[in-house]
């Protein structure tokens, strides 16, 4: 029977578009401890690439901003000033955003089912503050040699992983009709296997074929599969990849001299946060270890050499400080995601990689080395 309401009929919780819905978006922000000034507001154009949209005036803490987005999508909100954003996922609808300048991780929205979806994601996280206090007590009792205290640490953190990584599928699950579900898999691919992926590819390509988080999520894709018909596993045990780089104060490094020493290589990146919370304990680990004949070798992929030298001299970093731009020797040892460390042996083949847990790889680096 047909709808004979004036009105559109009302979808049950999806992030379709369709013909009756807001074809621009206006966001009315309320911003506590703000300073009056600009805010700018970002959409990702690429996987890495953030692209201007809008900026508003933000006084006595009040902004509005306006626009129009294809589909739902991610969206930074930065303060003139600040360099951590408002992270929304925005539609087009009328949003309502209550933050405060001092913590804007805590931010309270209305008006967007989507945005309300997104930032449910980390506040409903099983386990996240008692995650993170681990975090914090591993790393104190790894530097005391309380190595008891650090495998009941590495215990309890091996059943929070598998309890939050079931809610991150489950989630995932619930929301594979709309774009804030599509978002999450794109950045959580890493936690399903390889027929999974590749299934929840295709489900995607069917319920949101245009959207370019889609495109981006099949560009992915692809290539990693390109990458893994075509390149050797670099595992344990094989040879490590030799390179040759300028370091910081322009001269050659090569691997390959280090011949006879453990060697420890990381990839990171000034812009990438999980490397820069994961430098302190390489650094730790390095200047506990350089005595006993530990090289360090870090490699940048900062195509900005002002912020990768701003970046080494916040975090103090020592060792050999190297950088590349165009990604070459991280493909030689199949680096996608950083921060990536490797531990090369005394025999020049690999004798741990980082794939999870910080403390777990350094503790298998301290293990080797003493």
């Amino acid at each position: 029977m047909k709808n004979k309401l004036g009105i559109c009929a009302v979808f049950a919780m999806t992030a379709t578009l369709f013909s009756c819905q807001n074809k621009s978006y206006t966001i009315n922000g309320e911003i506590a401890n703000a300073t009056d000034g600009k805010i700018i507001s970002y959409l990702i154009d690429t996987v890495d690439g953030l692209t201007p949209t809008d900026t508003a005036d933000l006084v006595d803490g009040k902004f509005t901003l306006t626009g129009s987005v294809e589909y739902p999508e991610l969206m930074y909100l930065l303060i003139e000033g600040s360099n951590s954003p408002i992270v929304l996922f925005v539609e087009n609808a009328d949003i309502k955003l209550v933050a405060d300048a001092e913590n804007l991780e805590n931010v309270k929205v209305e008006g967007s089912d989507l945005a309300l979806r997104f930032f449910s994601f980390a506040t409903e996280m099983p386990d996240h503050q008692r995650a993170i206090e681990l975090q914090q007590e591993g790393q104190a009792a790894f530097f005391k040699g309380d190595t008891l205290r650090v495998e009941e640490i590495s215990e309890e953190m091996r059943m929070i992983r598998e309890n939050q990584q079931s809610y991150m599928r489950k989630f995932v699950a619930d929301n594979q009709g709309n774009a804030v579900g599509l978002f999450m898999f794109l950045n959580l691919m890493g936690i399903y296997d390889e027929d999974e992926v590749e299934t929840m590819v295709e489900r995607f390509k069917s319920s949101q074929p245009d959207h370019k988080y889609t495109k981006m999520l099949i560009s992915y894709f692809n290539t990693q599969a390109a990458k893994a018909d075509t390149e050797p596993t670099v595992s344990v045990g094989d040879a490590a990849p030799d390179f040759t780089l300028t370091d910081k104060d322009g001269k050659a490094v090569t691997l390959s001299s280090f011949a006879g020493k453990y060697v420890l290589v990381d990839f990171w990146a000034s812009w990438c946060k999980p490397c820069r919370a994961y430098t302190p304990k390489l650094m730790a680990t390095y200047d506990k270890l350089k005595d006993k004949g530990l090289e360090l070798i870090c490699i940048s992929l900062d195509e900005d050499e002002a912020a990768w030298r701003e970046a080494m001299a916040a975090d103090n970093m020592a060792g050999n400080q190297l950088r590349e731009t165009d990604n070459a020797v991280a493909a030689k040892y199949q680096v996608y995601t950083i921060p990536a460390s490797f531990l090369v042996a005394p025999d020049g083949t690999i004798a741990a990689i980082k794939t999870g847990d910080a403390e777990e790889f350094l503790g298998q680096v301290v293990d080797a080395v003493k």
